[in-house]
């Protein structure tokens, strides 16, 4: 979480504090001008929302990259136990084109990365999904390809499409929150601009003098600046 988005936290949360204090809630809450007391329970729940925002956008996104080392070398070696069965039942079937699809030793299956293994574990899977499915199912069954065999591999390669895609829909997720974030952020602080104007009509009384110097000493961890002099800046994403 960045130090901008941390000290509109920290600055809302004094704004809090203050307002329900118990000596000043008498004095706001539900009193002329309502549209404070309105104002002030939207600010709550657009704070929370907000809060659950930055929680979520500010989390760390990384791979784990001993799972995915894992999940790799298990559909490689899932997938070259089926491609061996493939081929040898293809060749004794005189099928020299299936067979050459996939008579290539281990090391082959090793240099192949994300989505080019996993796209040739699903070319495999189909091919042998259709020698179970054909005239030579029976046959096809003595060299150990079956729907079990197969089923097998279609979980690895389940796994290994998990692993490979996680981040990327992790950075998709982030950059909607960060968005979301920015949204979020401009709700709050504008509401507490529109609080600040109708905070004034609380003075006239010491009490209530006292009040709306605190409320508005409370909004002063950060500087935000308003009129066309000084306009609110953006809130940048978070590092």
């Amino acid at each position: 979480m960045n130090d901008i988005i941390n000290n509109i936290i920290v600055t809302i949360r004094a704004r809090f504090t203050c307002l329900e204090k118990s000596e000043n809630l008498t004095l706001w809450k539900d009193k002329a001008p309502l549209k404070f007391t309105e104002k002030a329970a939207l600010a709550e729940t657009t704070f929370g929302i907000f809060t659950e925002i930055a929680r979520k956008q500010s989390a760390v996104i990384t791979g784990n990259a001993q799972d995915k080392l894992r999940e790799e070398k298990e559909l490689e070696d899932e997938a070259y136990k089926i491609a061996r069965a493939v081929v040898n039942c293809a060749r004794d079937d005189k099928d020299e084109t299936l067979a050459a699809k996939y008579d290539f030793p281990i090391s082959s299956w090793r240099r192949l990365r994300n989505e080019a293994l996993l796209q040739r574990a699903r070319d495999l899977e189909t091919d042998a999904t259709a020698l179970t499915a054909g005239p030579h199912a029976i046959e096809a069954a003595k060299y150990g390809i079956t729907a079990t065999s197969i089923a097998k591999l279609k979980k690895e390669g389940d796994d290994y499409h998990r692993c490979i895609t996680a981040p990327r829909d992790a950075i998709s997720e982030r950059t909607i929150l960060t968005a979301d974030l920015q949204t979020k952020s401009r709700e709050i602080l504008d509401l507490f601009d529109q609080m600040d104007d109708l905070a004034l009509q609380f003075k006239g009384t010491p009490a209530g003098d006292s009040f709306v110097t605190a409320y508005l000493a409370s909004g002063l961890i950060i500087e935000r600046g308003r009129g066309p002099s000084a306009p609110t800046p953006p809130v940048p994403p978070v590092a």
